[in-house]
């Protein structure tokens, strides 16, 4: 079985627990249609990659029902590696933690294996901090435009 390399990142959304899983679908569904969310970064290196998404009960928590988002990209080249994961909203009132964890196997055989413990794994964890802050930065500005709509029609 090939060595597959783990990866976990976290961040704050200012957005309600309520919606945040709305708001991160519509984004993830842009990023399947190849618009701009559709381009991973990790640091000055990025790449347009094919996302696949869906959804299925949370299995990492129990007594609360709620779900979890399970995706995937694909980089499209032998270079780099195919990821597949899971995001997790929990509440952190007054907004939602975004939690991402998932996996890849180092492309390259033992090189790419090698190559992955001395900077690939660091470059995969700053992707994924990078595809979250994207998705904390959708739900932010969705929520922010929706209580503005909401302020002008009370007002």
């Amino acid at each position: 079985m090939p060595n597959k390399a783990n990866v976990h990142a976290e961040r704050l959304a200012d957005c309600p627990f309520s919606v945040a899983q709305q708001y991160a679908e519509e984004h993830l569904r842009g990023a399947e249609h190849g618009g701009d969310s559709s381009v991973v970064y990790a640091g000055p290196l990025h790449r347009q990659v094919v996302f696949s998404f869906g959804t299925r009960s949370d299995t990492d928590e129990g007594g609360r029902p709620h779900d979890e988002i399970t995706l995937r990209w694909s980089a499209g080249t032998k270079w780099l590696p195919n990821f597949t994961g899971t995001l997790r909203m929990r509440i952190a009132s007054p907004g939602t933690l975004l939690v991402l964890d998932g996996h890849y196997v180092p492309p390259g055989g033992a090189p790419g294996v090698f190559f992955d413990r001395l900077l690939g794994n660091l470059i995969a964890r700053i992707t994924a901090g990078a595809l979250l802050s994207g998705i904390a930065r959708t739900l932010t500005e969705r929520e922010r435009v929706w209580r503005e709509k909401t302020n002008d029609i009370t007002s």
